[in-house]
């Protein structure tokens, strides 16, 4: 009635070696939240909640990130099989469209993070606590735009 799976096959190894950097990456970008929580957390509940505010910003440009990549990886498997040159022109599209989404972000969270803090809260103490880690982790939002292009495609 079931099948049993032999997780020796070549599938299988080959899946493992595409699914571990995905997986240690998710598990990067999660654990970089829970340190910052945890350090925070000795620090003083303002702080917390700033950063906690100020990872929403961060939430919202995973979402376009994501989706630009999700929707690029899907094209590229399409070209997979019949057209593998049209993947090194899926690719440059990608990156250059995820380097605008988060090169905005990379510029308004460096440059103008009070503008970003105040589309979720009105509290100036949280404002100004949040604007000091925005522009602490600005370039970092262009650096996984960027990484984020490389991993799926």
């Amino acid at each position: 009635m079931f099948a049993k799976i032999n997780f020796h096959d070549e599938f299988y190894q080959k899946l493992k070696l595409l699914v571990l950097p995905i997986t240690m990456q998710q598990f990067m970008l999660a654990l970089v939240s829970a340190t910052d929580a945890i350090m925070l957390g000795a620090v003083s509940q303002t702080s917390l909640s700033a950063v906690s505010l100020a990872g929403q910003i961060q939430f919202v440009l995973n979402l376009f990130i994501s989706g630009i990549s999700a929707g690029s990886g899907i094209m590229a498997a399409q070209y997979w099989k019949k057209d593998a040159a049209s993947i090194e022109e899926v690719m440059p599209i990608a990156l250059r469209t995820n380097l605008i989404f988060s090169g905005v972000f990379t510029v308004f969270a460096a440059v103008a993070p009070e503008v970003l803090m105040r589309i979720f809260t009105s509290d100036p103490a949280l404002i100004e606590s949040g604007a000091v880690y925005l522009r602490a982790v600005s370039l970092s939002y262009l650096l996984c735009g960027i990484s984020q292009i490389y991993l799926i495609l």
